[in-house]
């Protein structure tokens, strides 16, 4: 079994099969949990369930998790980064967020499609 199919097993037995408006405050708690992390079990701890939360949140939505995320890997794969933070990075090693080149060409960009992630209409 795919984890995914885990996740839609775990909502399902929970009927959890709508936005419960509880994604927000959710996330905001495991990013807390996550800087307040004294441990490395505490921090992947912290990220897993912001993964768990974020996945949820996408199927409930009525969204395929792994196409969404194939057109968000197409999206940040067009992006080139800025040359003066690559040039600095190729020096110094890599340091703080990582920065997209202002000046690349516009047409150069993917601009993902979610319409192409929704999840078939389930009828009962």
């Amino acid at each position: 079994m795919k984890w995914v199919d885990g996740l839609r097993r775990w909502r399902k037995d929970r009927n959890i099969v709508a936005p419960q408006g509880a994604y927000i405050p959710s996330i905001q708690e495991e990013l807390q949990e996550y800087a307040d992390a004294q441990t490395e079990h505490d921090r992947i701890d912290a990220l897993a369930d912001i993964l768990v939360f974020t996945c949820n949140e996408l199927e409930v939505e009525g969204y395929n998790i792994d196409l969404v995320m194939k057109q968000v890997v197409k999206h940040i794969s067009a992006r080139r980064q800025d040359p003066i933070q690559a040039e600095a990075w190729s020096i110094d090693g890599p340091s703080g967020k990582w920065q997209k080149d202002p000046n690349q060409d516009p047409s150069s960009l993917y601009e993902p499609d979610y319409s192409l992630c929704k999840l078939p209409l389930i009828h009962s």
